[in-house]
């Protein structure tokens, strides 16, 4: 801590109770003010932060295969079809387009959309997420949404 002496001296006049025919004598005053400077914090030295070990993301294991799904009836899942076989009917009361796992009747898994072609999906892999439930003893999952369906990766 520094500190910095400051000296100042002011020249006064006293003025003592002046009484008649008496001359007022001037008195020296010296004052001494002392200033401290605020003390100047050490900075540390500034290193680049160090950066948190980056390990690489697990690999993300492939969905299990939509013909897998039956002990999945009740069931939210993600499942597979490698092969998709999309047939839009739009001669069938709702319109709905059926995607299977293999070409029907053959079929062991479907994914059902209502009132849309999705039969651009026919031959691509894809992974379907939905609610599982059975329909004349397969399992199927009822896509309300293209949100439901994605490329494989």
């Amino acid at each position: 801590m520094r500190k910095l002496a400051l000296a100042l001296g002011f020249l006064a006049l006293a003025m003592p109770s002046l009484s008649c025919g008496s001359t007022p004598t001037p008195e020296v005053v010296i004052v001494t003010v002392v200033v401290t400077e605020p003390p100047v914090p050490a900075t540390p030295p500034v290193e680049p932060p160090i950066p948190p070990a980056t390990e690489p993301p697990p690999p993300i294991a492939p969905a299990p295969s939509c013909s897998d799904t039956d002990s999945m009836v009740g069931e939210t899942v993600t499942c597979r079809i490698k092969r998709a076989y999309c047939d839009y009917r739009p001669d069938v009361g709702g319109a709905p387009t059926f995607c299977n796992d293999a070409p029907y009747p053959s079929q062991s898994f479907t994914l059902l959309v209502w009132g849309e072609d999705w039969s651009d999906l026919d031959g691509m892999c894809i992974d379907v997420t939905g609610f599982v439930v059975r329909y004349k003893g397969k399992p199927q999952i009822v896509a309300e949404s293209r949100s439901q369906v994605a490329p494989c990766r």
